[in-house]
């Protein structure tokens, strides 16, 4: 069974090479998020992979996905591309909300020269003022006024495969 490798932005970014590849796959929105990057050499590598035919741009229907990962429509696109070829495909990522996302949902994922995670994560967020911990996801603390971080904990009894 042929594999699919599918490249997210971060994966560009660490300085994967899509000429390395057989073939490799990524979508609109992560072309788009990497037009807008300021480093030529990742615009260069984009260009060079889609012309020599390494690189092919799919999109697949995104998928919802509830596992609070604060995932980018980017990265949303990256995850639903895989999961719909889940039996084949391998996501190429540094991003932490990806490989979460991708564990939950059985999808297979390599880090692009980062440690990956070891566990599943839960995301929380925390007032960098007062430590009031949230939830979900929002901007300003509404008790205090400062900005709210993102933070991981571990799902315990839960291991990376």
């Amino acid at each position: 069974m042929k594999k699919i490798i599918v490249l997210d932005t971060s994966a560009f970014i660490a300085g994967v090479e899509p000429q390395t590849f057989e073939e490799c796959w990524t979508t609109n929105k992560v072309i788009e998020e990497l037009r807008k990057s300021i480093n030529e050499n990742i615009k260069l590598r984009v260009e060079i992979g889609i012309s020599s035919g390494k690189l092919k741009i799919v999109d697949a229907d995104d998928i919802k996905i509830d596992t609070n990962d604060d995932l980018s429509d980017a990265d949303l696109s990256v995850v639903s591309l895989a999961y719909k070829y889940k039996d084949k495909a391998i996501v190429v990522t540094n991003d932490y909300g990806i490989q979460n996302a991708c564990k939950r949902l059985g999808i297979r994922y390599i880090s692009a020269g980062e440690i990956g995670i070891r566990k599943i994560l839960k995301w929380f967020y925390v007032c960098s003022g007062c430590g009031k911990k949230f939830d979900r996801k929002v901007d300003i603390c509404d008790v205090c006024g400062s900005k709210i971080k993102r933070k991981a904990k571990a799902v315990k009894g839960v291991e990376n495969a």
